[in-house]
């Protein structure tokens, strides 16, 4: 279901991006070489409400930052930025048509400044990779993320956190197409790479966590998924907090562990009475 009022706030946007027609874009202007503080924090707060499922907060948050970043220079790295992190709000929202316009807007604007900005062109074919695995286009998306790999290896030092992120993109990927195994070993690469850049107490840990257990989940490894669910639960407790959206759910995770487990017991029993019933049929 749409949010009341995220109609009126995704024409507001579109206006001021200037729309996505390849016969309307522009090359960016020459950047200014710092942007105001505030612009990059707004940026920052935008996209952590949106990472962490707070909509109603993130929305006005991101249509701030964009908008401000707009009066403030549209050839500047801080309004790209911006741009992208209205793209994410829309994917998580699950609005992806308007998504795939604010992507492909923040890509025009990124592309050419690639050498001097790999993380953010990296972060933004990363998440574009994501919205098209959870569409069903697992190869697209990989092919994306694979450029967004390159992109950080070329960033070098402090490219962790990001690196992290990926590999839970590339695992999501792995997972919509069905090969969970894959899955669960790029989840296990990203929860430890968050461990290394931020501590085993971060919020991004307790994340990462819970999508590995849920991905242990969907391989019927209950008993492990337990352990991790139990861990994310934790961690996500002292990071957020109990009424927070993100502990919530990986509490919930936790919660429907048993059941998961007892409903797959009996789908296994059935299946053997159904074999062991074929069998006698045919003597």
């Amino acid at each position: 279901m749409r949010a009341t009022g995220f109609v009126l706030a995704a024409s507001v946007v579109i206006v001021a991006c200037g729309g996505s027609s390849d016969e309307d874009a522009t090359p960016p202007v020459p950047a200014r070489d710092a942007a105001p503080e505030a612009l990059v924090s707004a940026n920052a707060e935008c996209r952590r409400l949106t990472s962490q499922a707070q909509f109603d907060e993130a929305n006005p948050v991101c249509l701030s930052a964009l908008q401000d970043a707009a009066d403030y220079d549209e050839g500047s790295p801080v309004f790209a930025r911006a741009v992208a992190n209205t793209a994410w709000l829309f994917h998580m929202r699950g609005e992806y048509d308007d998504a795939t316009q604010f992507y492909e807007r923040a890509l025009k604007l990124q592309e050419p400044r690639a050498d001097a900005e790999p993380r953010a062109l990296a972060r933004t074919l990363a998440d574009y990779g994501l919205m098209e695995a959870q569409r069903g286009n697992g190869e697209l998306a990989l092919t994306r993320m694979e450029r967004a790999a390159g992109l950080l290896k070329q960033a070098g030092e402090g490219s962790g956190e990001d690196m992290a992120a990926l590999y839970g993109d590339i695992a999501e990927a792995h997972e919509a197409k069905g090969d969970l195994d894959t899955a669960v070993d790029w989840y296990r690469r990203s929860m430890e790479a968050y461990r290394a850049a931020l501590g085993g107490e971060h919020a991004n840990v307790g994340i990462a966590l819970n999508n590995l257990g849920t991905a242990m989940q969907a391989q019927q490894d209950f008993d492990g998924a337990e352990k991790v669910l139990a861990q994310a639960e934790s961690v996500l407790l002292e990071a957020l907090g109990p009424e927070h959206p993100v502990t919530r759910m990986a509490q919930s995770n936790l919660q429907d562990n048993d059941r998961l487990r007892e409903d797959a017991v009996a789908r296994a029993a059935m299946r053997a009475e159904d074999a062991e019933a074929g069998g006698d049929g045919a003597e």
